[in-house]
């Protein structure tokens, strides 16, 4: 399918979700174009940019069925076209440009289910030695489950605090989470905006 088929269907999913607020009961309409649209996650024949790729995947997560999906099929999908764009500098940048501008407006993640596929997003940004992409990534990530398990989640523990302002005392101190900072510092050490990081690191 290419880019109009799909941006086609992104019309009308969202035009069914402006009428489905005036309808004065529980309806399945509009579903059909839903689940046609949820078919780009999977369609390895889709000719299309990722901008189109991500506002489907943003209806796919937010949108009046999307919500009653399993996201974590869409963020695997999500970061399986992150890792292949990656391969190429063009698409790579074509990529984050549409992922960033998703993840400033991406607000309902409220749950951690989906912690391998943020996890996953983030080892490829730090890999990548991209500061930007790993903060709309942790954006994304970002909810109270996260925010407030540092032992359960000691990378995230490390994340937060290097890419917003968690205090650096609730990191634990276990080696998961010294593999975390080391790993950060040996990307992004040199950076300009990295000084929370290499306040860390020197702490360790």
């Amino acid at each position: 399918m290419d880019e109009n088929y799909y941006r086609e269907l992104i019309d009308k999913v969202n035009q069914n979700e402006e009428e489905m607020w005036d309808r004065s009961e529980d309806s399945n309409e509009g579903f059909d174009d839903f689940k046609k649209l949820w078919g780009i996650l999977s369609d390895e024949d889709a000719d299309v940019s990722y901008y189109t790729f991500m506002d489907a995947g943003e209806l796919c997560l937010t949108s009046f069925f999307g919500t009653t999906q399993d996201h974590k099929y869409v963020w695997d999908s999500i970061a399986n076209h992150y890792q292949e764009a990656l391969r190429d500098p063009d698409d790579e940048e074509e990529f984050r440009d549409a992922f960033i501008n998703f993840a400033e407006t991406y607000t309902d993640n409220e749950d951690p289910d989906c912690v391998a596929q943020f996890s996953k997003m983030m080892h490829l940004a730090i890999n990548a030695e991209d500061s930007e992409m790993a903060s709309a990534v942790m954006n994304c990530a970002f909810c109270p489950e996260l925010w407030t398990n540092d032992n359960k989640y000691p990378e995230w523990s490390v994340w937060f605090a290097v890419f917003s302002d968690k205090d650096f005392f609730d990191i634990p101190h276990t080696q998961k989470a010294t593999d975390a900072i080391n790993e950060l510092y040996s990307k992004l050490g040199d950076h300009p905006d990295m000084d929370r990081l290499r306040e860390l690191h020197d702490a360790i």
